[in-house]
């Protein structure tokens, strides 16, 4: 299960369809050309420059479902960067055939910061369709407090006032994202992260992608009535590793001093107590390494413990001196396989800027523990103080980007969200067989044999 369909199931529900249609519809992209993003959004960057954004704008608006839609779909875009420089890329309310002359236009702002306030003062028409949304794509880096309470103070204007729904998407460039100002603009909720492992980074390589799942998932869908079934858990394993750094720990924790890593602490207990989990029929196990750096890894949860029992090791949690986040560490305390074929890895991590030598050892230990030993990861990314190192973050997830979870509080305590996540994770990942189907385990998977 990857981040695009996490963020779309938490943020807007994504409907089960049959045949998707559009109903009548209305699209404003609201387009970063700060010189971070053009150096992410161009095959060559002085002689091409936005080439990959404007492919990917195009290739929307001729998305099978946009272009013949039997109902009016109208698209607006509009570019900006630092400054007053911002234009009309696409007229707002633009019919589909008309907006594509206004894609060459894409790329004509002056590149210099990426002020995202100042593309969303330029926004002031109202969307003429309940069925609308506003695309924020940007690569913004690191930014201030005064920007973040502008461009704050400007989308509770385009929302409240106007009556847009925002969706933000970040296609990482070379500078750190600022995702405390992208879940600001995202109306609190985490952003799409499109994270790139060319050098320098263009994540825009992945923009296709994410707006082909914004057509199909949510501006074009045929709504069914669902029908409800009981679900269960088959024989499960799942195995947590957990970053105890001083970073997670800040960001953990209601009173660092006196309530070390309840946060997590309580998410954990709520995962062990969920009803799926402890009212299994099945075999369901669990266990759990905590780490830091250096070699202070800690076995928190016996591997194979059941729900009730893990609920004793909750209180082990913590106990790691913090310091930096060194995630090959936790890694290297995987050494069993799981019992089952339904099986996890969790691993939630607070990490900010790392090493390329320890990326090396996380992607080597990742490789290790999925294809020697069998588990399958699951990257949730908590922020803390520090940016998150994107990069290894989402080599630790086998190529996939990581669930990110973003907080507005100062210093920000993304594990405020895990709650929500883990809960998603036990009813759409592991636990989604109907009742009347599950059979009794009757082997564990046989180990391989070495050579």
């Amino acid at each position: 299960m990857n981040v695009l369909d996490f963020l779309i199931f938490v943020g807007l529900v994504a409907l089960t369809t049959c045949q998707n249609t559009c109903p009548a519809t209305e699209v404003l992209f609201l387009l970063d050309e700060s010189e971070n993003a053009r150096l992410a959004a161009s095959t060559n960057p002085d002689l091409r420059p936005f080439d990959i954004l404007q492919n990917s704008i195009r290739n929307f608006l001729q998305h099978p479902l946009v272009a013949n839609s039997a109902s009016d779909f109208r698209v607006g875009a509009i570019s900006y960067s630092s400054g007053q420089d911002q234009r009309v890329v696409i007229p707002p309310r633009t019919s589909r055939s008309q907006a594509l002359a206004g894609v060459a236009n894409i790329g004509l702002v002056s590149h210099a910061g990426s002020w995202t306030y100042r593309g969303l003062e330029k926004v002031d028409l109202a969307p003429m369709y309940a069925n609308s949304l506003l695309i924020i794509i940007s690569s913004q880096g690191s930014g201030t407090q005064d920007r973040r309470n502008l461009a704050q103070q400007e989308i509770s204007r385009v929302m409240g006032q106007l009556g847009w729904q925002p969706w933000v998407i970040v296609p990482q460039g070379g500078n750190p994202i600022d995702m405390t100002e992208m879940t600001l603009i995202n109306n609190g909720q985490s952003p799409v992260v499109l994270y790139d492992q060319s050098q320098p980074p263009q994540g825009y390589n992945q923009l296709d992608r994410a707006l082909n799942n914004v057509v199909e998932e949510m501006l074009c869908v045929t709504p069914v009535v669902p029908v409800p079934t009981t679900n269960v858990c088959p024989p499960t394993e799942v195995m947590f590793v957990l970053d105890e750094s001083e970073n997670a720990h800040m960001a953990a924790s209601t009173d660092s001093v006196l309530r070390s890593f309840d946060i997590l602490q309580g998410s954990i207990r709520n995962f062990l107590q969920h009803p799926l989990v402890a009212n299994s029929p099945n075999d369901f196990r669990v266990g759990a390494v905590s780490y830091s750096s250096g070699t202070d890894q800690t076995q928190v949860i016996p591997v194979g413990s059941s729900p009730l029992q893990a609920l004793n090791g909750i209180p082990n949690i913590g106990r790691v001196s913090n310091a930096g986040s060194w995630t090959y560490r936790g890694l290297e305390a995987i050494t069993s396989r799981p019992s089952y074929s339904n099986s996890i890895l969790i691993v939630i991590s607070s990490q900010g800027s790392g090493t390329q030598e320890r990326r090396t050892l996380a992607q080597q230990q990742v490789t290790r523990v999925a294809s020697q030993l069998g588990w399958r990861p699951y990257v949730i990314v908590a922020q803390g103080m520090n940016p998150i190192d994107m990069e290894e973050m989402t080599l630790v997830n086998r190529g996939q980007t990581p669930v990110v979870l973003a907080d507005q509080s100062q210093p920000p305590q993304g594990y405020k969200q895990l709650d929500g996540v883990l809960n998603f994770v036990v009813e759409q990942i592991l636990c989604t067989s109907p009742a009347t189907t599950v059979a009794p385990p009757t082997t564990t998977i046989p180990p391989t044999q070495s050579g």
